[in-house]
Protein backbone atom coordinates (compact mmCIF):
# COMPACT_ATOMS: atom_id res chain seq x y z
CA UNK A 1 0.00 0.00 0.00
CA UNK A 2 1.95 3.75 -0.97
CA UNK A 3 0.82 6.49 0.95
CA UNK A 4 1.67 10.37 0.59
CA UNK A 5 1.69 12.23 3.63
CA UNK A 6 -0.35 15.25 3.07
CA UNK A 7 -0.83 18.34 6.11
CA UNK A 8 -0.15 15.45 8.41
CA UNK A 9 -2.53 13.44 6.90
CA UNK A 10 -2.12 9.91 5.45
CA UNK A 11 -4.33 8.97 2.32
CA UNK A 12 -4.40 5.40 0.67
CA UNK A 13 -3.75 5.28 -2.50
CA UNK A 14 -4.69 1.93 -2.56
CA UNK A 15 -8.32 2.56 -1.48
CA UNK A 16 -8.81 6.39 -3.13
CA UNK A 17 -7.55 5.79 -6.76
CA UNK A 18 -9.70 2.47 -7.31
CA UNK A 19 -12.86 4.77 -6.66
CA UNK A 20 -11.17 7.44 -9.19
CA UNK A 21 -10.30 4.97 -11.86
CA UNK A 22 -14.06 3.12 -11.69
CA UNK A 23 -15.47 6.73 -11.99
CA UNK A 24 -13.72 7.45 -15.02
CA UNK A 25 -14.43 3.92 -16.73
CA UNK A 26 -17.70 4.62 -16.48
CA UNK A 27 -17.92 8.02 -17.71
CA UNK A 28 -18.79 10.10 -15.04
CA UNK A 29 -17.95 13.83 -15.63
CA UNK A 30 -15.90 13.58 -12.22
CA UNK A 31 -15.06 11.58 -9.17
CA UNK A 32 -17.91 11.39 -6.06
CA UNK A 33 -16.02 13.34 -3.47
CA UNK A 34 -17.02 13.39 0.71
CA UNK A 35 -17.32 16.92 2.45
CA UNK A 36 -18.58 18.42 4.66
CA UNK A 37 -21.04 21.46 3.41
CA UNK A 38 -23.54 24.32 4.16
CA UNK A 39 -26.85 24.49 3.03
CA UNK A 40 -27.77 28.11 2.26
CA UNK A 41 -31.08 29.44 1.29
CA UNK A 42 -30.42 32.17 -1.13
CA UNK A 43 -34.08 33.31 -1.78
CA UNK A 44 -36.58 32.29 -4.23
CA UNK A 45 -35.56 32.08 -7.70
CA UNK A 46 -38.47 34.23 -8.72
CA UNK A 47 -36.96 37.11 -6.96
CA UNK A 48 -33.71 37.04 -8.29
CA UNK A 49 -32.50 34.33 -5.82
CA UNK A 50 -30.55 31.17 -6.68
CA UNK A 51 -32.62 28.92 -4.33
CA UNK A 52 -31.09 26.40 -1.99
CA UNK A 53 -27.32 26.23 -2.20
CA UNK A 54 -24.78 23.42 -1.08
CA UNK A 55 -21.55 25.73 0.20
CA UNK A 56 -18.50 23.77 0.29
CA UNK A 57 -15.33 25.70 1.36
CA UNK A 58 -16.16 29.36 -0.28
CA UNK A 59 -17.88 27.84 -3.25
CA UNK A 60 -21.67 27.46 -3.56
CA UNK A 61 -23.08 24.71 -5.80
CA UNK A 62 -26.69 24.44 -7.32
CA UNK A 63 -27.95 21.07 -6.04
CA UNK A 64 -29.46 18.85 -8.95
CA UNK A 65 -31.85 17.21 -6.13
CA UNK A 66 -31.90 18.32 -2.49
CA UNK A 67 -34.44 16.51 -0.02
CA UNK A 68 -36.26 18.94 1.70
CA UNK A 69 -35.54 17.39 4.88
CA UNK A 70 -32.13 19.54 4.19
CA UNK A 71 -33.51 22.75 3.15
CA UNK A 72 -32.61 24.52 6.50
CA UNK A 73 -30.62 27.39 5.95
CA UNK A 74 -26.96 27.34 7.75
CA UNK A 75 -27.69 23.19 7.66
CA UNK A 76 -24.12 21.91 8.16
CA UNK A 77 -23.87 18.12 6.61
CA UNK A 78 -21.66 15.70 5.10
CA UNK A 79 -22.05 14.79 1.86
CA UNK A 80 -20.94 12.47 -0.84
CA UNK A 81 -21.00 14.39 -4.61
CA UNK A 82 -19.90 14.55 -7.55
CA UNK A 83 -19.50 17.51 -10.15
CA UNK A 84 -21.66 17.66 -13.10
CA UNK A 85 -20.74 19.62 -16.25
CA UNK A 86 -24.06 21.52 -16.21
CA UNK A 87 -24.65 25.41 -15.07
CA UNK A 88 -27.47 26.34 -13.33
CA UNK A 89 -28.47 30.44 -13.66
CA UNK A 90 -30.18 32.43 -11.76
CA UNK A 91 -30.81 36.07 -10.59
CA UNK A 92 -27.54 37.56 -13.26
CA UNK A 93 -28.01 36.43 -17.38
CA UNK A 94 -25.36 34.17 -18.92
CA UNK A 95 -21.98 36.32 -19.88
CA UNK A 96 -18.71 35.37 -19.64
CA UNK A 97 -17.96 37.24 -16.45
CA UNK A 98 -20.59 34.85 -15.23
CA UNK A 99 -20.89 31.61 -16.34
CA UNK A 100 -23.18 30.18 -13.92
CA UNK A 101 -23.41 28.16 -10.76
CA UNK A 102 -21.58 24.93 -10.75
CA UNK A 103 -24.04 22.14 -10.26
CA UNK A 104 -23.79 19.09 -7.99
CA UNK A 105 -25.42 15.81 -8.06
CA UNK A 106 -25.74 14.76 -4.41
CA UNK A 107 -25.03 10.89 -4.14
CA UNK A 108 -25.34 10.99 0.08
CA UNK A 109 -26.47 13.46 2.60
CA UNK A 110 -26.35 13.24 6.48
CA UNK A 111 -26.19 15.93 9.19
CA UNK A 112 -22.84 16.51 10.19
CA UNK A 113 -22.09 16.17 14.00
Amino acid sequence: MKKIFINGGIFALSIILPAIIECRKHGNPSPQVVTTATIINSGPIAADGCGWLVKIRSVSYHPFTLDSKYQVNDLKVNITYELLADKFQCNVPISATYPGIGVIQIDNISMAN
